[in-house]
């Protein structure tokens, strides 16, 4: 009979740890990434394309209100395009050639947001919070070809030495409730720590930050 409150108190504790558990929802999400650098010399540059995905643990606070933690794989950095005179020593090619240089700066990022929503409707919801992110993947790279003839050089160099391996922004952004589970998102993300190691961190004239559109979709698995 000792051992009956025991019982009673375990009972309790795994009735109340599955209806927390109830109160979760988890998930995997997936999408379009386009990102830039802005700060410095980076002025006229283009969207990096890429993509991103990863995994969310959501859990509500009240009705209109939930927190989500997640853990994604984002592709970033920015791409340029400009036009060149290049010295072409090619035998019966000799003479100065238009040429077409493209760089390409890769700052791929495991990301963790975490992720205030509040629901003003009951499919639509807001979403805003800090990020962390942790640097997997830093190269810049040169692509030049020439447009009327057979020069194409590609160079490579890794920013280990430049860049730092964390990361701060803050993201902004909505998802809209689609079917059972599946909804769309777009979301904002904007660098408030910047990309260099020798230079002050938070919104200086002398350092790099990230700029991310987010644009994809999303599953609820329970």
């Amino acid at each position: 009979m000792k051992a009956f409150p025991t019982l009673l108190l375990l009972f309790s504790v795994i009735q109340l740890s599955y209806a927390q558990f109830e109160r979760f929802t988890y998930g995997v999400k997936a999408g379009l990434s386009l990102s830039n650098i802005y700060g410095g010399v980076f002025d006229d540059t283009s969207f990096r394309t890429g993509g991103y995905g990863g995994l969310y643990l959501t859990t509500d606070v009240d009705r209109n209100i939930d927190i989500s933690l997640e853990a994604l794989v984002s592709q970033q950095g920015l791409r340029r395009e400009s036009l060149v005179n290049r010295s072409n020593n090619q035998p019966g090619q000799e003479g100065v050639n238009l040429t077409k240089q493209e760089t390409i700066i890769r700052l791929d990022y495991i990301l963790l947001p975490v992720v205030g929503i509040y629901k003003p409707t009951d499919r639509l919801k807001l979403k805003f919070g800090p990020q962390f992110g942790y640097l997997v993947n830093n190269t810049i790279s040169n692509n030049i070809s020439l447009f009327e003839g057979s020069i194409n050089e590609r160079e490579v160099a890794s920013l280990e030495e430049l860049t730092k391996k964390i990361n701060l922004s803050l993201i902004a952004g909505f998802s809209v409730d689609i079917y059972e589970g599946l909804y769309f998102e777009a979301r904002y993300n904007f660098g408030i720590s910047g990309i260099l190691k020798d230079e002050d961190s938070f919104f200086s004239d002398e350092n790099f930050f990230n700029s991310v559109i987010h644009v994809g979709l999303g599953f609820d698995l329970k």
